[in-house]
Formats: C-alpha cells, structure tokens, sequence
C-alpha cells in the first residue's frame, strides 16, 4: 500500500511543472505503549509544489478489520481511518486555492501528527522538525 503511494508521488510531477518535483517531508510515526501492543506502525508524507499540497498517512496495526483510527493533525482533528487486512491509509490534496479540512493550516504547517483510538488513546504520534 504505501509504496504505491510513494511512487505515485516520486513521479508525478506538480501541476504545470512537468519534469518539476515537488518539496517533500517525510516522517516515521512512533509507537505509544497502546501502538506498540498492537504492532502499530506508520509513515506521513507531505508534499508541496507550486499549484498543490497533498498529505499521505499510512498505518499498519494489527487489529480486526473496520477497527477506526482518528487522525490529528497540529492537536485538531484531520479526519478517520478504517483499517482493512492490517492497513488504513489517509490522502489529503489540494490546490492552493483550496484550504485543508476543518480549519488546517497548509501541509507545510503541519507539526503534529497523531494517529489515536475511537476512545482518544494515542497509538502512534509524530512531530515535524520546524522549518
């Protein structure tokens, strides 16, 4: 799953910038104690380029299927995941016409990500360096 992600991204080149790659930053996520008992393990990638903005989050945890995860990005909630074989994975894109979901600030502003249980329980979490 995520390496079709990450390829897709490596290859496609921004919006009127044929040939062009966008900025990317990636970021394993680390396991809490919860994340750690389930084998959780996750990956976030964000990208930039004139014209778009796009994050990619990918998670395994072993854990029955259709069990949701919450998503938070910078403490606020960025969306749910549903995890299928093992696996959920969350997409976000725009273009810089566009504003991320429920108030978010550009992927570059992004600092936090955690990826939580339908009760709250932190099960992976992950900071960017600040720029």
């Amino acid at each position: 799953m995520w390496r079709k992600m990450w390829a897709l991204l490596s290859t496609t080149p921004a919006p009127g910038k044929e040939g062009a790659r966008p900025r990317r930053r990636v970021m394993e996520l680390t396991a809490t104690p919860c994340g750690k008992a389930i084998s959780a393990t996750g990956k976030v990638e964000t990208c930039e380029d004139s014209g778009w903005q796009c994050l990619l989050l990918a998670v395994r945890a072993d854990v029955s299927d259709g069990t949701p995860l919450a998503v938070l990005l910078n403490h606020k909630p960025a969306g749910s995941i549903v995890v299928s074989s093992q696996e959920a994975e969350l997409a976000l894109g725009v273009t810089e016409q566009e504003t991320l979901p429920y108030g978010l600030p550009a992927v570059s502003g992004v600092r936090t990500v955690m990826v939580a249980t339908a009760d709250g329980t932190a099960v992976l979490t992950g900071a960017f360096p600040a720029i």
